[in-house]
């Protein structure tokens, strides 16, 4: 007699209102210490609610707790940002662009070629400086169309930098991906977009497809949104 083999499909988890589910959420990409994704499971498992409850749960108690100066900071973040927190962390390819020209400034040499190699890909014309001085003489003799700049450089900051490009009328047209590969504060973000000029600022670890859209929504529209 035929047998039915059972659905290896569970029923997913609900989601915020009846009805949804979590498969209608933006899906989420993070790299978290191993401890704590045990701990977010056991946490899940203790309490009987799926683990984006919990996450989120977390999420808005610690933003609770955060000063008014803090809080009104993440506001800020997010009405500037927003829209870029929202995209994919898969890049959604649209109509090719015109061969790209970028110019990659950062001190590590590492992260440097990552995102040289991952540009020249792409089929793009990338060039590469580790320090201000180099990049500021890289813009004199050619023109990019966007400068990737961390904001930690061994002789003249990240910020500096971008205030010359964007105070300077033969570049100031130079779209500006302002990047740091350490933890910033919202204040540090906010800074680098309103007084160091930049078009949009995003900290690593960033995911490639997110990197190489905003680049080219950057070029075709002149906005990372």
């Amino acid at each position: 007699m035929p047998t039915t083999k059972p659905s290896r499909r569970g029923r997913p988890p609900a989601g915020a209102r009846p009805g949804e589910r979590v498969t209608d959420y933006p899906q989420l990409s993070l790299r978290i210490p191993h401890t704590t994704l045990l701990t977010l499971q056991a946490a899940s498992t203790v309490i009987g609610e799926p683990q984006w409850c919990v996450l989120a749960d977390a999420v808005n108690r610690y933003i609770a707790q955060m000063p008014p100066h803090e809080r009104g900071l993440l506001d800020g973040l997010l009405r500037r940002a927003g829209s870029l927190f929202a995209q994919p962390s898969k890049r959604n390819p649209g109509p090719k662009v015109d061969q790209l020209k970028v110019l990659n400034v950062d001190d590590n040499e590492a992260m440097l070629f990552a995102r040289s190699t991952m540009m020249r890909k792409e089929g793009w014309l990338v060039m590469e400086a580790q320090t201000g001085r180099a990049a500021l003489e890289l813009l004199k003799r050619h023109r990019p169309d966007v400068v990737l700049l961390d904001v930690h450089l061994p002789d003249i900051s990240g910020l500096e930098i971008c205030r010359r490009i964007k105070g300077d009328p033969r570049t100031r047209d130079i779209k500006v991906v302002q990047l740091s590969a350490t933890v910033k504060t919202p204040i540090d973000q906010l800074h680098s977009l309103e007084q160091g000029g930049a078009d949009i600022y995003l900290t690593e670890p960033l995911a490639r497809g997110t990197l190489l859209s905003v680049i080219e929504r950057l070029v075709k529209t002149g906005t990372a949104a």
